[in-house]
């Protein structure tokens, strides 16, 4: 795809296999799911509903993250074919996905938020639970697994009595 392409879509407008985001959000992802359980499309980001081109300002870690978030907020994982793309001097990316079929995960819910409700849940259920083995049923890192113990922490819904071999977690709050 070249800029002539983009051009195109611009003339055309958006339809029902091509959508226009000026930036990269959850919308995105909804678009690509619906995509997939579509007959497949296109999301141009840096491009407007009204077809101004604003372009977009990123790096390859950006372009990245934007690839795993897009991965980790849907099941079964969408993995978009990107292209990065220049137009009148402005770089706009294209996430191209084909059609999959079946993508049931609900984007719109905030996936931290559930891992950390069922993180009390099965503290709940096994107090001596360590990190490892909570990063192993929950299916992340166990660095995730402290980034929301601290935040549960902060929140006062969550705090650990004794050492870290020999202790165990206290729910605070309504959990």
């Amino acid at each position: 795809m070249n800029s002539k392409d983009i051009g195109i879509f611009l003339a055309e407008g958006k339809g029902l296999r091509v959508e226009f985001k000026s930036s990269f959000d959850n919308k995105v992802i909804e678009t690509l799911v619906a995509f997939a359980n579509t007959s497949g499309g296109s999301v141009l980001i840096g491009i407007s509903d009204d077809r101004k081109v604003s372009g977009v300002t990123i790096n390859h870690e950006s372009a990245q993250n934007w690839l795993n978030e897009i991965k980790n907020k849907t099941s079964p994982a969408l993995v978009p074919v990107v292209e990065s793309l220049e137009y009148n001097g402005r770089v706009v990316f294209k996430k191209r996905i084909n059609v999959t079929k079946d993508v049931t995960k609900d984007v719109t819910k905030d996936v931290t938020k559930e891992r950390r409700e069922f993180i009390l849940s099965l503290i709940n259920d096994n107090s001596e639970v360590t990190i490892s083995e909570l990063a192993a049923i929950c299916g992340v890192s166990t660095r995730s697994i402290i980034r929301d113990i601290e935040h549960l922490k902060t929140e006062k819904l969550l705090r650990r009595t004794g050492g870290r071999k020999s202790g165990y977690w206290v729910i605070m709050g309504d959990h």
